[in-house]
């Protein structure tokens, strides 16, 4: 198949020492099709090149209509991130610009996790290769309960009105969702008066905004007697399913898609010429340095630009469109007179107020009452109390895990916590002594009284917690 691919090339730099042969590769998959979200991203596309510059990446814009598509690609426009790694689908609103920095930023150093999004009895729209699916929410009926009224059997029946009101949306047992399927929250809130008059609110939310709806009908409900409320969501059915029609279409949220048609060829990412690149080459001989010694107590770098942020969060898959940073902290760190990893101590903390998502409406409810309430909270820590190495002292270039336990503390609620940690000395560009230390681990936010994310279980109570301390040496 012949290609006409649009290549950008912006020459790739170095990041850091462990990335010489690495190259971070960003793709934007378009449809030159004319419609208005073609016609609307396209005026995206400069910011996105001006992106892919700042943050050091190869660029390639492909036109899906003369090069065809991988079969993971089901709407454009789409952005993909890929270096050795692997590959990585951005999920989240097109004209977000802060939140595809965040997205580049967070699949720089963490690859995606190749998990589907398994929903099970919800609509689904089959439009072209794309999947659309549509949870439903059905509240308790407020007001004057109706005499007889059981909410289990009032769910059962307006579901069985909806299924059989839908024209474009079908009820399946099992899906399992791609990273570029798009789902649509369809909310209904019933409200009984004393007349026996049913009013029938609805809203509709976007998968990457659970706060602001993109259609609501609130102040004008549909109305009429309860003992007819099956006609109230016959019509419910067809105004959901035309908002979503109407939201993928539309330019001024962030949530509209040209769906791929079936009649596009699927062709591989290898015939693209998109393989993933090899990964770098280590070079773990080390110059030597006579005047330099480790010291025993160290405190935090200054955070580069070039660097991962010092705290990187995400719910694990199908549920990792929700992903942020905290790029503000303090942290201090002592090891064994020694230099040895045993009986070390340190604490870390982290500014929360510093935690973003990419999205500014986001980052307010994160940082609210209900989530981090960071007014009250200013900060979350871990104090390490035991540490257990090799025995052997720490050297440059020479990468050692440890075995670590501590107090974790957010909200005000403190836990036993015994995350996984390595700890790396290393050379910075001027020849100083730095320490990294870096892990993971994992929460469960219902410890710390935080909302569930929407998605299954356990992932929409399990938050993860990716650190990078750059350290340097304490001056006393």
């Amino acid at each position: 198949m012949k290609k006409h691919t649009v290549f950008i090339f912006i020459t790739a730099i170095v990041l850091q020492t462990t990335d010489l042969t690495a190259q971070d590769q960003l793709i934007v998959f378009v449809e030159n099709n004319k419609s208005a979200v073609s016609n609307e991203f396209n005026k995206q596309l400069n910011a996105i090149k001006d992106l892919s510059t700042k943050g050091i990446l190869e660029l390639s814009v492909l036109d899906i209509s003369e090069t065809g598509a991988p079969a993971e690609i089901t709407i454009t426009p789409l952005i993909v991130f890929q270096n050795y790694r692997g590959r990585s689908i951005y999920q989240g609103r097109t004209n977000t610009l802060p939140r595809i920095k965040n997205f580049i930023q967070t699949s720089r150093y963490v690859a995606q996790a190749k998990k589907l999004n398994i929903r099970n009895t919800i609509p689904i729209w089959n439009l072209g290769r794309t999947r659309i699916w549509s949870p439903i929410k059905i509240v308790p009926v407020t007001g004057t309960i109706p005499k007889g009224y059981n909410h289990d059997e009032f769910v059962k029946e307006s579901l069985d009105v909806l299924k059989k009101s839908f024209r474009k949306f079908k009820f399946v047992e099992e899906s399992k969702l791609g990273r570029s399927d798009r789902g649509f929250y369809m909310d209904f809130y019933p409200w009984h008066a004393d007349n026996g008059t049913l009013c029938l609110s609805l809203a509709l939310f976007s998968q990457f905004h659970c706060k602001e709806p993109v259609y609501e009908l609130k102040k004008t409900p549909l109305t009429g007697p309860w003992k007819k409320r099956r006609k109230l969501f016959e019509k419910a059915a067809k105004l959901l399913e035309k908002a979503v029609a109407d939201t993928i279409k539309t330019t001024n949220t962030g949530d509209g898609f040209n769906a791929v048609s079936t009649s596009i060829p699927v062709v591989s990412w290898e015939d693209l010429g998109l393989v993933l690149p090899p990964a770098p080459a280590k070079n773990n001989t080390m110059p030597e340095f006579t005047n330099i010694t480790l010291p025993q107590k160290w405190v935090l770098d200054e955070i580069s630009q070039d660097q991962p942020p010092i705290l990187r969060i995400r719910f694990p898959a199908p549920l990792d469109i929700y992903s942020g940073a905290a790029t503000q902290g303090s942290a201090r760190f002592t090891l064994n007179p020694d230099l040895t990893i045993n009986n070390s101590r340190g604490q870390f903390v982290i500014d929360p107020k510093s935690l973003s998502m990419g999205d500014p409406d986001l980052d307010k409810a994160l940082q609210g009452r209900i989530f981090l309430n960071t007014k009250k909270y200013p900060d979350s820590r871990f104090v390490i109390e035991s540490t257990q190495g090799d025995g052997k002292p720490l050297s440059f270039g020479e990468l050692k895990p440890v075995t670590v336990s501590g107090i974790f503390t957010l909200k005000g609620i403190s836990i036993n916590l015994t995350p996984s940690m390595q700890i790396e000395p290393i050379l910075s560009h001027d020849l100083e002594p730095r320490l990294i230390i870096s892990g993971n681990f994992k929460l469960n936010l219902r410890n710390f009284d935080i909302e569930d994310a929407d998605g299954p279980e356990p992932a929409r109570h399990t938050l993860i917690l990716d650190y990078y301390f750059v350290m340097k040496p304490a001056v006393n």
